[in-house]
């Protein structure tokens, strides 16, 4: 019994050492994606939850509307970079309980092909990148926030309302 408990206490204990590195690998793999990147771009868009309220758009297959797309240059790539070394790589241990709603989407590129995709909600402070299996670290959101206001983005806005302004200067498409 005393050997089982010792087992079951080892086993936690790699388990909660391994998962604390996460974060830490993360940040290596988000290094790596930026400086290997042949180009970073930044896209601000529509989300489906912006049409959870309208009646006339079809919330299986939601618009995408797209705000603003900014190529970022060589310094705002060096800068990005210099943020994510200098993040605490602790790895993210809670969630909010909310509804994941991207606004902001950063693409890596390898030459004319998107490499890897992060999706990001300022909201629920979360991320979704394509380019790792990790979890992210708990700075990540604090991190990226700059990042999208430096390309001229905003991180608040009432986005329903932006999307159906959009939708109707579009006529409705």
């Amino acid at each position: 019994m005393k050997t089982t408990r010792a087992l079951v206490a080892l086993l936690c204990s790699l388990s909660l050492i391994c998962c604390n590195r996460s974060g830490a690998r993360y940040q290596d793999q988000l290094l790596k994606a930026i400086e290997q990147a042949d180009a970073v771009v930044i896209v601000e868009h529509s989300d489906r939850e912006d049409f959870f309220e309208s009646e006339s758009t079809d919330l299986a297959d939601p618009p995408r509307y797209e705000y603003g797309r900014v190529n970022l240059d060589e310094g705002a790539i060096r800068q990005f970079s210099a943020d994510v070394r200098n993040m605490a790589p602790a790895t993210q241990d809670e969630w909010p309980a909310c509804i994941f709603e991207a606004h902001h989407t950063i693409l890596f590129y390898e030459g004319e092909s998107v490499a890897s995709t992060m999706r990001v909600c300022i909201k629920c402070a979360e991320v979704k990148w394509d380019g790792t299996k990790e979890t992210n670290p708990k700075a990540l959101i604090t991190c990226l926030k700059p990042i999208i206001t430096r390309a001229g983005f905003q991180t608040e806005r009432d986005w329903p309302a932006l999307a159906k302004r959009q939708s109707e200067r579009l006529g409705g498409q």
